[in-house]
């Protein structure tokens, strides 16, 4: 027995010597391609995938499992495409099924991960083969992009045009580029300009140089060529990109004054806007308004943008004003423009009309305390009044008013009223020439309590002015009369609930010491008749 085991050994480790790898796990081949021999194909569509799966051992048998995609480009799938196998494959022998992949957007140009899961036929341990494989999309296309040396230049000039051309296909493209108005021959006739062939990526410039006349259309067209796999594929792409056009330094300006009309001597502002309306860079701009001098210098203004200021002018006269703007182009034109004359009227002094009105929602008061008065002044002159002062005849100036424009305003000042009392109002101001202005006087009844209101004193001679806006005296006196009735009403409720409460306090005082004595008397009575009964019963 021991002679046949040791034959059996000799003969393996003969076999093994002869053949090392026999009995050693070897790796299988795996590898997966497209079945019809190229790697394009048009996005979501099927793509024919061949596998092969092929046991490079001498001895052992393999058994394919599964066929999964794992990774597409950098992102692991979890839920990739899979294919089931029950296929044993024996050794040195190839097993080579075929599926379909759906072609996804994502697979686009990206590594697809293909991996092989399989067991040896003497284990049940699990092992992996992977193959990456690429697909490609069978749309080609072509790169163009033009840059032009001068986009604004003037007529005769030379201007340079740049004709950028890549491939971003994944093979050679043969490449050319037609653009009438600028790819020319030596006679002036439109031709093709041949690029030649393009490797993936690769990027050819074309130049030419042009002798400007008055405007250029960059419209360009692209014809390239390749094969993709199995297609061959021409197009023509075509191009618009921005022309070329003449230099043209234009600019625009407005002046809007702060009032048409003003007291002769006073000032008014005007506001000048200047707008670049050409195509072309203008520099050194001078705006001056007449009569009068240079305002505004050294000022630059690409296409497109603008520059405003407020100017103040003072007018003695009635005057018409002009603005004149001019600069000069990058392209050393000169321009130069000017507005409609804007026509400012004097006023004489007694122009001055503003009125005034004044009003309250607390007419009366119960005790001394303040009230708001809304102050309504209504410039109907035709011009703006700097610090105008609100007047009361005892308390002086009560507010100004910095500026007072054209139109109705409101403003609210708050007053302590002591006592009952006809406030009375008005404005003042200063004129431009040191004239002093007193407008008409306003009055306010006021009253505190149940005072009644002294007699108004008699109010000045006020310069003439529109008069004042009192037509709503009706409805104050209403509010009022409200007011007070309901201030009466609270006062009333107010004692009677105070009598209450000391009335309560006054009867739980007085009450409880009497209820206590009642109780006490009580119980001495109580213990009395006690004692008289315990008195009976002995004797």
């Amino acid at each position: 027995m021991r002679k046949i085991l040791f034959a059996i050994l000799l003969i393996a480790a003969v076999a093994i010597a002869m053949n090392p790898t026999a009995f050693a796990e070897a790796e299988p081949a795996f590898s997966v391609a497209p079945q019809s021999g190229n790697y394009f194909y048009e996005e979501g569509g099927y793509v024919p995938l061949d596998f092969s799966f092929t046991n490079t051992s001498a001895a052992e048998s393999l058994r394919l499992l599964s066929i999964t995609v794992v990774r597409i480009g950098v992102q692991d799938v979890a839920d990739g495409a899979s294919w089931n196998f029950t296929a044993t494959v024996s050794p040195k022998q190839t097993y080579a099924p075929v599926r379909t992949l759906l072609y996804e957007p994502e697979m686009l140009g990206q590594p697809i991960v293909f991996s092989a899961a399989y067991t040896y036929s003497y284990s049940d341990e699990v092992f992996y083969a992977e193959y990456v494989l690429t697909l490609f999309s069978t749309e080609a296309s072509a790169a163009l992009n033009v840059t032009v040396s001068n986009r604004t230049p003037l007529p005769g000039e030379p201007v340079i045009v740049t004709y950028e051309i890549s491939n971003p296909n994944p093979v050679d493209t043969t490449m050319q580029i037609y653009d009438p108005q600028i790819i020319t021959d030596s006679n002036g006739r439109p031709i093709y300009y041949d690029y030649g062939t393009l490797a993936p990526g690769e990027t050819r410039l074309l130049t030419r140089t042009i002798l400007f006349t008055d405007s250029l259309s960059l419209r360009p067209q692209v014809i390239f060529a390749c094969h993709l796999g199995d297609k061959d594929i021409q197009k023509t792409l075509s191009f618009d990109f921005a022309s070329i056009n003449a230099a043209e330094a234009a600019l625009s300006v407005t002046m809007v004054p702060s009032s048409t009309e003003v007291i002769a001597g006073s000032q008014i502002y005007m506001t000048l806007t200047i707008v670049n309306t050409g195509n072309i860079l203008v520099q050194n701009i001078t705006a001056g308004i007449t009569p009068g001098k240079t305002t505004l210098t050294g000022i630059t203004l690409a296409p497109g943008s603008s520059y405003s200021k407020k100017i103040p002018l003072t007018v003695t006269t009635p005057t018409d004003f002009i603005a004149t703007v001019s600069g000069v182009s990058s392209a050393r034109q000169n321009v130069t423009v000017s507005t409609e004359p804007v026509t400012i009227v004097t006023i004489s002094d007694v122009d001055f009309n503003v009125s005034l009105k004044a009003e309250t929602y607390m007419p009366s008061l119960q005790v001394a305390g303040n009230i708001t008065v809304r102050f309504t002044l209504t410039n109907l002159s035709g011009m703006s009044y700097s610090n105008v002062g609100i007047y009361e005849k005892s308390r002086g100036l009560i507010g100004v008013v910095d500026e007072l424009d054209i139109g109705a305003h409101s403003y609210e000042f708050i007053l302590f009223i002591a006592q009952s009392e006809g406030l009375e109002f008005h404005l003042e101001t200063t004129g431009p020439n040191g004239v002093g202005y007193v407008g008409q006087t306003v009055a306010l009844p006021i009253t505190v309590g149940n005072a009644t209101i002294p007699p108004a004193t008699p109010s000045p001679t006020p310069v003439p002015t529109s008069g004042v806006d009192l037509s709503d005296i009706s409805v104050t006196a209403i509010w009022s009369k409200l007011l007070s009735f309901l201030r009466i009403l609270m006062i009333v409720s107010a004692v009677a609930l105070a009598g209450l409460l000391i009335y309560y306090v006054y009867t739980l005082i007085n009450i409880a010491p009497e209820t206590a004595g009642n109780e006490k008397e009580e119980k001495t009575k109580v213990s009395a008749q006690k004692k008289r009964r315990k008195i009976r019963i002995k004797f």
